[in-house]
């Protein structure tokens, strides 16, 4: 049986030397604001009232 849940001496050894290393989008923020658009477009079409 193969244990997924081990992570590979690479990424621990990528992890120890470059501790800044953040998980995370590149474009965190593009993508966002296309989440809060989609969001008003669908409001506004459907005619949602915020609670």
């Amino acid at each position: 049986m193969i244990n997924k849940k081990k992570i590979p001496n690479y990424v621990k050894d990528l992890i120890n030397k470059n501790l800044n290393i953040a998980s995370g989008r590149k474009n965190f923020a593009e993508h966002h604001f296309r989440i809060i658009e989609t969001i008003k477009l669908i409001k506004k079409y459907f005619n949602f009232k915020s609670k």
